[in-house]
């Protein structure tokens, strides 16, 4: 099967990174890829090391004539039989770029669209749910979310939840984590993935740590993601709190990386701490690792750990709470293996890029 997936750039995010996971994989599965992007990125790089033909072309506005065309010739050319889009302002292109081919259109919802005050979006987005072959969500948190907030018809929808390429996860890392860090061997080391926004509750974790530290002083936790200069009052607050609390020292603000595969790994324990959240990758990649998780009780952070079957729950936003699961489960190193391992069989049957692409090509045949 012939596929063109769209995407707006190739920065990093979770649509970015799925569909980096899928060009690198779904030649096994005999789906060949074309990928359309209007702007490069920090991941265009990597785009470039899979055996996807990358094409460029710059989305001068919204609809754009221009764009349009060079949507269908390429179609047309090279005998595309589906169009998969991630935002919506690309699904009215492509859906304009196909009229009067046979040509099936999908697009998958990442994340949560408010529009804020824009009337005439959601409209387009209801109007445009009804036009596509599928609307595929990654959680069936999502789909609830647009059915009830946006009103839009369940007949042509459908969940596919994210994958993950576990073979990433098979290298060894370069430099021992504590090691860098300037750490003993035997300190507990506990983690957290996610840029400090507004979605995320660094805060939360750092409150209960603070009383962890009291009465374990050899547990340390790094932070890994970015100061995004938009919300930068989150990490800062974060930062100022640790501070004052006296925990700096084993509190560590690791910034973007590269590495998180292999930091993973080195960890004792993946704490993970949400206010609003789609499809917690982070949490999936590590019980993919094997590690033991800790989150707070979300729809969709439930929905990845088998309603919570698989991880320690603690109630959203509660420090309190989680200091208590958290204080339980480091010293309960028998349940820390339990969940290690029944997280890591879980993950790996319902979360693999292999298992997610056989379910896309499901979808596009069906």
């Amino acid at each position: 099967m012939l596929a063109l997936h769209i995407l707006p750039k190739l920065n990093m995010g979770g649509s970015e990174m799925l569909t980096l996971d899928l060009c690198k994989n779904a030649f096994r599965h005999n789906l060949t890829v074309y990928l359309l992007t209007s702007g490069e990125g920090e991941l265009l790089e990597e785009f470039n090391k899979t055996p996807v033909t990358i094409h460029i072309k710059k989305r001068k506005h919204p609809i754009d004539y221009f764009y349009i065309r060079y949507i269908r010739n390429m179609v047309i050319r090279n005998k595309i039989e589906v169009i998969h889009t991630h935002q919506l302002v690309d699904t009215m292109n492509a859906y304009l770029a196909i009229l009067g081919l046979n040509v099936k259109l999908f697009l998958t919802y990442h994340g949560h669209f408010l529009f804020n005050k824009n009337k005439i979006l959601p409209v387009f987005q209801r109007y445009f749910a009804k036009k596509l072959d599928a609307n595929i969500f990654v959680s069936k948190h999502l789909l609830n979310f647009y059915l009830e907030k946006h009103k839009i018809s369940r007949k042509n929808c459908t969940v596919l939840h994210n994958g993950i390429e576990t073979a990433k996860f098979n290298t060894e890392y370069k430099q021992s984590l504590k090691k860098e860090l300037n750490l003993s061997s035997d300190i507990f080391l506990a983690g957290m993935v996610g840029s400090f926004t507004y979605g995320r509750d660094h805060l939360a974790v750092c409150r209960a740590i603070a009383r962890i530290i009291k009465i374990k002083p050899e547990f340390h936790i790094v932070f890994i993601g970015g100061r995004v200069e938009r919300y930068k009052e989150v990490y800062d607050q974060c930062f100022d709190f640790c501070v004052a609390k006296g925990i700096s020292d084993n509190v560590h603000f690791l910034g973007i990386r590269k590495d998180v595969p292999a930091i993973l790994k080195q960890l004792d324990l993946f704490v993970y701490s949400s206010r609003r959240d789609t499809v917690g990758i982070a949490v999936v990649e590590a019980m993919i690792c094997g590690l033991p998780v800790i989150l707070n009780d979300l729809p969709a952070l439930l929905e990845v750990t088998d309603q919570g079957r698989v991880a320690e729950v603690f109630k959203t936003s509660d420090a309190d709470d989680l200091f208590l699961k958290m204080d339980s489960l480091i010293k309960n190193a028998d349940e820390r293996n339990k969940l290690s391992r029944i997280a890591n069989s879980w993950a790996n049957e319902n979360f693999t890029i292999d298992r997610h692409i056989d379910n896309l090509l499901k979808i596009y045949q069906s």
